[in-house]
């Protein structure tokens, strides 16, 4: 049994395999990640039920094995409190930039972003993508 926070074997094998600048999308319940991801992203699901498990529960285990450099989040019309939440998990010293809709749904797509995990959380505008920083 593994004494840190994140226990999920397929989610430690990505983390694992990623290194210095690939990034990982937390997205939510809401997320088209199908059809707004690359396709040799690792899709990990743990939307089993609704808000079941939301992006900040996922959050907080990840940031126990990985170091973020920086994240972007999708640009909310009004102030989102789960970015809020996801904010102050990755503490004052993380960047976070954020982008418009499209330009998310660009970034997601994009190579870079390796893992993608699917969560239940229904929250409006939960997704967050994290850069790996250095150990």
């Amino acid at each position: 049994m593994l004494k840190y926070d994140l226990t999920h074997p397929p989610l430690i094998a990505a983390l694992a395999s990623a290194g210095h600048g690939d990034r990982i999308l937390i997205a939510d319940g809401n997320f088209p990640s199908l059809a707004m991801t690359s396709p040799q992203a690792r899709l990990i699901h743990l939307n089993l039920a609704p808000d079941l498990l939301t992006t900040t529960a996922v959050l907080r285990p990840i940031l126990s094995a990985v170091n973020p450099e920086s994240a972007v989040m999708m640009e909310a019309r009004d102030p989102a409190p789960v970015q809020a939440e996801l904010r102050g998990l990755l503490g004052a010293g993380v960047p976070v930039d954020h982008l418009g809709r499209f330009a998310f749904y660009d970034l997601a797509k994009s190579r870079e972003v390796g893992v993608v995990i699917q969560t239940g959380d229904t929250r409006p505008y939960g997704n967050v993508v994290i850069t790996i920083g250095m150990r």
